[in-house]
């Protein structure tokens, strides 16, 4: 086993992790010669707040062994694995390197006999590799994977595991077909290797090969029965390529056999709201948001399923929730200010997607938004110097959300709008088709022609784009019409 150590010599400054694989999941540890119980106690709570995702409190008490024995490799992987995981999750380099150092000390101080010990290696390095933007240490983890794997003294069920991580890495430097075959070549030597199996769908994903992933799902449901994680996973899947109704099964299905699985419930909730199942949805928003508070995510979520019910005063309490529990969160904000506009209310309208464009370029997609609260705040005029460089731009060099802005400035006509509007993606075609009914409709309100309003909401709506605040706000502009018509017709007088 002495090959193995000099690897990570030879390797020494190269480290990495990789961008969207899983937490790093710890296997059993094993206990360090020649300690006491309370000391063991440590170590096994040190690993037990990993898995939780605690990594904080994971370092804290690994730190805490290592005060007691500066050479106890068992608690110097602890907090080497937990520093990956916090590093990659706040996207503190500093914290990622020194958890890669913190593992190959621990691995040189078990002298190379522990090849669990490399896991959270190779997991950092490919995210170092993704953080830094250098393909080159992905390239390392890959290249001691690769021995470790060759070394006949490593059990089948070690090599499987090491080659999970390498096609991970493989993936991650979208070599597909390496990853491919790792994949397949951990699941011949562990066929229970549920990891390997789900990853080799999601290889099969990433390479737009539809159909084998579909196989590759089903494999793995049909080899783990009763985990709720492979018929979430599949769900999952189903829903992006727009399998809705089978999602929601798969997802059902996970909640059978573990009532708690707050992730499941998420996203059951967000295949419903997709199908326009918003108060059903908004139920399994509650049941995850009760397994697990102070979710931000799920808290949007279900802000918006409120928002899709008419529900304005409690989306907006959920995604305040969001901005207090994420600050920083901009789509968080960017949604605040669509459910004030909903709302009527303009000056909060306008605040939130200020502090929105503030803390991300990427938010662009609200100018054409803040633009129409400034009007209906009687400062079209200050809007309009606002966009100036946007609106005044060269057709040709502006981005959609430029495009409706430049109609809402008089800039271009309805007919240019429509025109605009991508041909080349279906999915993209829809959501701006969407939106441009959307915004020539507000437009037709300013001049008073409501019916031809009410025509392009209707349109907006037979997008069925339900992701959109464009959908949302026509779908409530409709619903409005529709109950002051009934109540015109005397539909909701009382006896």
């Amino acid at each position: 086993m002495n090959r193995i150590c000099c690897l990570l010599t030879f390797v020494a400054a190269l480290f990495v992790t990789a961008a969207n694989l899983p937490a790093q999941q710890l296997p059993g540890i094993p206990k360090t010669l020649n300690s006491g119980p309370d000391y063991e106690e440590i170590k096994q709570q040190s690993d037990k707040a990993h898995h939780q995702g605690n990594y904080k409190k994971a370092i804290e008490l690994a730190e805490q062994a290592i005060r007691a024995n500066a050479k106890d490799h068992v608690a110097i992987y602890l907090r080497g694995a937990s520093r990956i995981e916090l590093g990659r999750k706040t996207g503190q380099i500093d914290e990622l390197r020194n958890g890669i150092a913190d593992i190959r000390k621990a691995v040189a101080l078990s002298e190379n006999q522990i090849v669990m010990y490399y896991l959270p290696y190779l997991h950092g390095m490919t995210e170092l590799s993704r953080m830094e933007g250098r393909k080159e240490h992905a390239e390392s983890a890959i290249a001691v994977a690769a021995q470790i794997a060759s070394i006949d003294a490593v059990s089948n069920a070690d090599k499987a595991n090491i080659l999970y991580q390498k096609a991970n890495t493989q993936l991650f430097l979208q070599k597909h077909d390496a990853a491919f075959a790792d994949f397949k070549t951990a699941i011949q030597m562990s066929p229970g290797h549920m990891g390997a199996r789900l990853g080799l769908a999601d290889a099969y994903v990433a390479a737009g090969r539809t159909e084998d992933a579909v196989n590759a799902f089903d494999d793995a449901v049909e080899n783990f029965p009763n985990e709720p994680l492979v018929y979430n996973n599949r769900g999952m899947f189903l829903q992006q390529i727009k399998r809705s109704s089978q999602a929601i099964d798969d997802f059902t299905m996970s909640i059978k056999l573990d009532s708690d699985y707050f992730y499941a419930y998420t996203n059951r909730g967000f295949a419903r709201m997709q199908l326009m199942k918003a108060a059903e949805a908004e139920q399994d928003f509650n049941e995850s948001l009760r397994i697990r508070p102070n979710q931000p995510m799920v808290f949007s979520l279900r802000g918006t399923s409120r928002l899709s019910q008419g529900k304005i005063h409690e989306a907006i309490e959920d995604y305040k929730r969001v901005t207090q529990l994420d600050p920083n969160n901009s789509v968080g904000h960017a949604d605040l200010g669509f459910a004030h506009y909903f709302l009527k209310d303009y000056q909060k309208a306008d605040a939130s997607f200020a502090k929105a464009t503030e803390l991300s370029d990427n938010m662009f997609f609200v100018f054409p938004w803040r633009y129409l609260t400034q009007t209906h705040m009687g400062n079209e005029a200050k809007a309009r110097k606002m966009y100036a460089d946007v609106i005044n731009k060269d057709i040709a060099r502006q981005r959609w959300p430029e495009r409706v802005l430049a109609f809402l400035a008089d800039k271009a006509t309805e007919k240019q709008l429509m025109q605009s509007v991508s041909k080349n993606d279906l999915d993209v075609n829809n959501a701006q088709t969407c939106e441009a009914h959307y915004f020539i409709a507000e437009k037709k309100l300013q001049q008073g022609d409501t019916d031809g309003a009410r025509r392009h909401f209707l349109e907006s709506v037979a997008t069925r784009a339900t992701h959109l605040s464009a959908f949302r706000a026509s779908n409530l502009a409709i619903k409005n019409w529709n109950n002051t018509a009934n109540k015109r017709s005397g539909l909701f007088r009382r006896n």
